[in-house]
């Protein structure tokens, strides 16, 4: 009996130590299953860019599509003064001319007519000058009446207000000779329509521009404001402008008018931005679009909208204390903008976060 006792309490010893044992192993196996606390490596420390949360009034965005216009104000239309058929076309749709330059030479019967008159106003003056003459040596002799003077007099004026209204048509068609009317451009500019061609008819009464010439060194950027964004638009809010042929350039400038009138179709109102474009960049016909830069009273957490991750229906960034205490903080937004993001709840003031590669970060942390 006293055997068996012994036994047995050698049995439970023996259980106990191996339970034991086992425990041990298994705790040894956890610990090392167990992963390590993340430390940011120091080639990506390099590559991240880290920015302060801070207290910021907000600032509304408007994106609108707009298109590049000439300024009305730098353009001319140029019509034909005369009938006649184009012989001579100098210039091309897209050509730069510079005020004075010949843009075409129209073949003429008017202009021929006019320089017949021309030639018989010079003829009259110099007849009536010969008559007032011999009439002037004749009233010294007593040969004729002071009103045979007077008369001879006012035919040489006749023949000088013919002569000079002769002078001003010739030189209102820009006569080359030979009947050909000289179409000039009255501006410097980029030529923006072109309605004749070589050997083409034209007619004086056209009510059609043969040329529309535009300084280009300053033009319009006309935005489309719907009916539900007309009471957020004012004159004066910045506006950042980018085109579809230069994407990545900004063009910074303010709204300087707004037109009260909507068109009755689309129910569209114009907002004008007037820009610089002197090294001829921006050119008619442009599509762009245009977004509106405007602030509220309100102010709130900002962050930059490149920080912010958005995973599983929630909006996250990385909060960085040092490289081994990195935190994945769930924040909600209270609006965002194409440059910044304002805050609700989530973060405070002063915090860092990271804005640049936070993404890797992001996954490394919380996969």
């Amino acid at each position: 009996m006293k055997l068996e006792k012994q036994l047995l309490n050698k049995s439970g010893l023996g259980c106990l130590l191996l339970l034991i044992s086992f425990a041990s192993c298994k705790q040894e196996q956890v610990e090392k299953e167990k992963p390590l606390t993340f430390e940011l490596s120091d080639s990506m420390a390099n590559k991240i860019q880290l920015s302060t949360v801070e207290l910021e009034t907000v600032e509304n965005e408007l994106k609108l599509t707009a298109k590049v216009e000439a300024n009305l104000d730098k353009l001319v239309d140029v019509y034909a003064w005369v009938g006649g058929r184009v012989n001579g076309l100098k210039v091309n749709l897209g050509d730069f001319v510079s005020k004075g330059q010949t843009l075409a030479f129209i073949l003429s019967g008017d202009v021929a007519s006019s320089e017949r008159d021309l030639l018989a106003a010079e003829s009259n003056l110099n007849n009536a000058t010969r008559k007032y003459n011999a009439a002037n040596d004749m009233f010294k002799s007593g040969l004729v009446s002071e009103k045979d003077l007077v008369q001879s007099k006012s035919e040489v004026n006749l023949a000088e207000a013919e002569l000079a209204k002769a002078k001003e048509l010739q030189q209102l068609y820009g006569s080359k000779s030979k009947g050909y009317y000289e179409v000039k451009a009255p501006i410097s500019g980029y030529v923006i329509k072109k309605n004749i061609t070589d050997n083409e008819d034209v007619k004086s009464d056209n009510a059609l521009p043969i040329f529309t010439i535009a300084d280009l060194s300053e033009v319009w950027v006309m935005a489309n404001v719907y009916e539900s964004d007309i009471p957020k638009i004012k004159e004066g809010y910045d506006a950042h402008i980018t085109t579809i042929a230069y994407p990545d350039s900004i063009i910074y400038g303010k709204v300087d008018k707004l037109f009260s009138i909507l068109d009755p179709e689309s129910k569209i109102m114009k907002a004008r931005i007037t820009l610089k474009n002197t090294s001829a960049k921006l050119k008619p016909e442009m599509f762009a679009q245009v977004i509106l830069k405007y602030h509220n009273s309100e102010k709130k957490l900002a962050v930059p909208s490149s920080a912010v991750i958005f995973d599983k229906s929630r909006n996250y960034v990385m909060v960085y204390k040092n490289k081994n205490d990195i935190e994945t903080r769930q924040i909600e937004i209270f609006q965002t903008t194409t440059q910044k993001t304002y805050i609700n709840s989530g973060i405070k003031e002063g915090e860092k976060i990271i804005s640049k590669y936070q993404l890797l970060v992001y996954d490394a942390i919380n996969d």
